[in-house]
């Protein structure tokens, strides 16, 4: 019977060890997409605050006055950009998360992470 228990205990620390992994791998996911996103609008508030921002800009490299090459004239036969083809109205609507949200995406990986820590840890303990 000790030998039975013994085995038991050995295959839940390997499970406990693959789903502490697992814990630990999407919660540094969670974090580090919480991160990008408040790096991303630290970004666009420093890009606003500086006036870098203008609807003249153009957004062709190699756009040169007075210089009809490719990238200046526009395929009239294109028949990706034909006439039944509109704005996409699902971006429209799209609007980025709020400071209190991305601050919760980050506790929340940093939170998980160390649950998967914990589990892991109780795996050893297990196994000892």
């Amino acid at each position: 019977m000790r030998i039975a228990a013994g085995v038991l205990l050995i295959v839940t620390a390997i499970l406990n060890v693959v789903v502490g992994c697992g814990v630990v791998g999407v919660g540094a996911c969670t974090g580090c997409v919480g991160e990008v996103l408040d790096q991303n609008r630290l970004q666009e508030e420093n890009l606003w605050n500086e006036g870098d921002i203008s609807g003249e800009s153009s957004s062709l490299p190699n756009e040169v006055e007075g210089n009809d090459t490719d990238a200046n004239v526009a395929d009239s036969n294109d028949s990706a950009w034909g006439e039944d083809t509109g704005p996409y109205e699902e971006f429209d609507e799209f609007e980025p998360p709020s400071q209190e949200t991305i601050e919760e995406l980050k506790t929340s990986g940093a939170g998980m992470a160390l649950y998967g820590f914990a589990i892991m840890i109780l795996a050893g303990v297990m196994i000892g």
